[in-house]
């Protein structure tokens, strides 16, 4: 009989140990990264920005192309200055040929579901980011502009509000 109640307290503790731990929320796709990506990491193309706000900063494009759901992808990054240590303030997904279920259905296994939906436009946020999804954007295309938290009115800008 102890070795039965040993067990189920055992059992017990580690379905506790389970619940006490948090799920990795994601910060970004593959490198980029809205806590730790610097423009100094960005390898494309970069030229100065300006940004809606006023802010001077920096647009970086022609980064090495990724995969999602097998689609092909390419990157834009804006920075919120033009120092090599300035952080991202945005990443820009731009899905070429999108198949918008498909889009959806990894946006919903990294981030869940969103969190508002108005017509095309899908929000999306955790504790690290802020997501607004066009989908599609253009015909045959779609655009997911990942945020960290400080550029809320960057975000909301992006889904129209």
């Amino acid at each position: 009989m102890s070795g039965r109640l040993a067990a189920a307290a055992a059992l017990a503790a580690v379905a506790a140990l389970g619940a006490c731990k948090r799920e990795k929320q994601l910060a970004g796709v593959e490198q980029w990264n809205v806590k730790k990506t610097r423009l100094k990491h960005a390898d494309g193309r970069c030229l100065p920005h300006d940004f809606p706000d006023g802010r001077k900063g920096t647009w970086c494009f022609a980064q090495q192309p990724i995969s999602i759901a097998g689609m092909a992808v390419d990157i834009d990054l804006y920075f919120g200055g033009v120092e090599p240590e300035t952080p991202l303030a945005e990443l820009q997904l731009k899905v070429r040929i999108c198949n918008e279920e498909k889009l959806l259905e990894w946006m919903r296994k990294g981030w869940g579901g969103p969190y508002e939906t108005k017509g095309p436009t899908f929000r999306w946020k955790n504790e690290h980011m802020l997501i607004v999804g066009k989908l599609p954007d253009d015909p045959g295309s779609c655009l997911l502009r990942m945020f960290p938290h400080g550029e809320q009115a960057a975000a909301d800008r992006a889904a129209g509000l």
